[in-house]
């Protein structure tokens, strides 16, 4: 199964999917071993785009339903894809959405997707019928269902929102707010529970009971565009200024070579690997110290990187 303008690349069975400004690609790798991570030269990219069925070029957020569906967040609504073909799902009395246009995507434990989108709206798909949850006051950034069935929602200008489970079934509820100032762009949740927030103002680590701490970095950088978390529960941090490992309240960076990079995305995936989405560079992937690119010379349909993805049969996009 394959997602976005959207592109891939395979390595036997896994494939980073990628996601750029202007496609959906998958990136697959030829039949070579499977126990050692390929360079991305053994790559190959396969890119969808508007003419394949996409709604829109820009593919903002990509998730996976329990049911095996891959979904897509666009400006011109939430595109499903079941391997073959793609379905779209927009503004309407069907899907509830307010505004077409959708940036976060966030999957639940039973099979359930909730859509955000760029005027605060927010709707929820359970089974086969939509529902609308409470309206944001701005554009959603991102979203994240939690391990208790809370619902964090990372909002541009306006800080990071927790609703409840219960609060979601209320069509007037109080969430729980957090950094109501500063504009947020990304959220995580570790093994341990524990959720992060990466904003204009750096990293914040996000408590229901403690409220917002946020994490020293000794002016390493500013802006965090995306925070995730390593095999051995170490924070992963993409800012302004290059990628960052945070564990045991220590600040490293994972690659040199990219500290004068805006990095949009960071994420280890299923082998150890580190993949990294660029501004303008398009993806950096390192593995044993050694860092490689892939850019539009050798492929890449766009050298902006807005998301990725890694699928439950460990194929990434």
């Amino acid at each position: 199964m394959h997602p976005r303008n959207v592109q891939k690349l395979f390595p036997t069975r896994l494939a980073q999917r990628l996601v750029c400004t202007l496609l959906f690609c998958w990136l697959g790798f030829t039949p070579l071993g499977y126990a050692d991570d390929n360079p991305l030269s053994d790559y190959f990219i396969e890119t969808w785009t508007t003419a394949n069925g996409l709604p829109h070029n820009s593919i903002n957020a990509i998730e996976q339903t329990s049911d095996g569906y891959l979904w897509f967040a666009t400006w011109e609504g939430v595109a499903r894809y079941n391997g073959l073909e793609f379905v779209l799902f927009d503004r309407g009395p069907n899907t509830h959405m307010q505004d077409s246009g959708t940036r976060a995507l966030a999957t639940g434990p039973d099979n359930q997707l909730y859509a955000g989108g760029a005027r605060g709206s927010l709707v929820m798909r359970s089974g086969f019928s939509w529902q609308n949850l409470p309206v944001a006051p701005s554009l959603i950034n991102d979203a994240l269902h939690d391990q208790s069935g809370g619902l964090w929602l990372a909002i541009e200008g306006m800080g990071v929102l927790y609703y409840t489970s219960k609060q979601l079934r209320q069509p007037s509820p109080d969430p729980q707010h957090f950094i109501k100032t500063t504009s947020s762009y990304h959220l995580a949740q570790t093994d341990q529970g524990h959720i992060y927030a990466a904003t204009e103002d750096g990293v914040y680590q996000l408590s229901k009971h403690a409220g917002a701490a946020h994490l020293s970095f000794h002016n390493l950088f500013t802006k965090a565009f995306y925070v995730s978390s390593s095999q051995d529960g170490a924070l992963l941090v993409g800012s302004e200024s290059g990628a960052w490992r945070y564990k045991n309240e220590r600040w490293t960076p994972l690659a040199s070579a990219l500290l004068n990079q805006a990095i949009t995305m960071v994420e280890q995936d299923s082998r150890g690997t580190y993949w990294f989405g660029t501004l303008n560079r398009g993806i950096a992937h390192l593995r044993d110290n050694h860092l490689d690119f892939l850019d539009g010379h050798r492929g890449l349909p766009n050298n902006r990187i807005l998301s990725w993805f890694e699928d439950n049969e460990a194929v990434s996009g």
